[in-house]
């Protein structure tokens, strides 16, 4: 029996990513020779893992943005992330709203992982990217925590700051691009 599934691999949601390349003048058909998944033009762009890092590291270096990765971030509403946003946007406390990314996290994006650890008032966040480093890998670290962040300040006020943010990377210059986006020693 022939499969009736649409043709569309499972992957990453990037109608977000898409809109952001858009707006800086980066065509459908530009991004159409850099992945190898197809897209369908405006909405429901599914892109597996490997494609959409290799995207990200391609936008990085076409628009000349090293943190390309933390400007999409800041620029990221709950409205961007789908019914994944609806579930983060109606948590009712900051503990529900954590429990919301952790959980739901594996639904919508495979080959990632967050994990948290509380000890007393404190918890310990981190998002896991099951590739071998590169500047995708990076620039999607970077975005995906700076979003976290500010799903975080949309509940708590803009105020909220982490105590401290760690990457296992190197950051890309200037440095001060971090402390602007999460507000704490980087």
């Amino acid at each position: 029996m022939p499969n009736t599934r649409s043709s569309i691999p499972w992957g990453l949601e990037v109608d977000w990513f898409l809109r952001y390349l858009h707006k800086h003048e980066v065509t459908t058909e530009d991004i159409r020779e850099v992945v190898s998944s197809p897209l369908n033009m405006p909405r429901g762009n599914y892109l597996p893992i490997d494609d959409y890092l290799h995207l990200f590291a391609w936008a990085a270096k076409r628009l000349k943005s090293p943190h390309i990765g933390l400007d999409i971030a800041a620029q990221t509403s709950t409205e961007d992330l789908g019914i994944y946003g609806y579930l983060i946007q109606n948590a009712p406390t900051l503990e529900a709203l954590i429990n919301v990314i952790v959980k739901y996290q594996s639904i919508f994006m495979r080959g990632m992982q967050f994990s948290t650890n509380s000890i007393g008032d404190e918890a310990h966040i981190e998002w896991r990217i099951f590739r071998p480093f590169d500047k995708g890998v990076q620039q999607d670290v970077e975005f995906t925590l700076a979003v976290f962040l500010r799903m975080i300040r949309l509940k708590l006020g803009d105020v909220y700051s982490p105590i401290r943010v760690s990457f296992r990377h190197q950051g890309s210059t200037p440095i001060r691009v971090y402390r602007k986006h999460f507000g704490t020693a980087v």
